[in-house]
């Protein structure tokens, strides 16, 4: 598994992963016998990374020019106003993020499902670091911990 970030050229949370994988390891030791519960968590984890994306699909789409979006986002009066179309497109993207997610979750044949999983966590994981590097450093945190955490799960299953 690897989870390691570059960003300034630099290693970046290596111990919160190892204490992320640490725990991992022990929540599968736990759930073995369980008869299905690492199954659960990977997809209530998976379910909370779609969730967070529809939640910004929001903040992005319908929100951007409101004072809670430009809070969160930092963002002045007359920039979200500016670039009010760019957002809407940018939430328009994590909310195929989301459908990626929900598909995966929903679809009926369970291996595939995962694998659809996987694909648009890894996706998630991406746009995080690029976003990291290129916007805001805490997207890392924010959006790439989550569905670094839900893949782990994932994978887990897979494996």
């Amino acid at each position: 598994m690897v989870c390691f970030f570059l960003l300034d050229g630099g290693l970046v949370i290596f111990r919160e992963m190892v204490i992320i994988v640490i725990t991992i390891k022990f929540v599968e030791i736990l759930c073995r016998g369980s008869g299905g519960s690492l199954t659960w968590i990977s997809s209530i984890l998976v379910a909370i990374v779609a969730i967070e994306h529809i939640y910004i699909l929001i903040l992005e789409m319908f929100m951007w020019t409101q004072p809670r979006a430009m809070r969160i986002f930092g963002t002045s009066r007359q920039f979200a106003q500016d670039t009010k179309a760019l957002a809407a497109n940018q939430g328009l993207y994590n909310g195929f993020l989301a459908a990626g997610l929900i598909w995966g979750l929903v679809h009926p044949n369970g291996g595939f499902g995962m694998q659809i999983q996987i694909f648009f966590l890894v996706c998630v994981l991406v746009a995080a670091i690029y976003g990291s590097v290129t916007a805001k450093r805490s997207i890392l945190i924010t959006q790439g911990l989550p569905a670094c955490i839900a893949f782990v799960f994932v994978l887990m299953n897979v494996l």
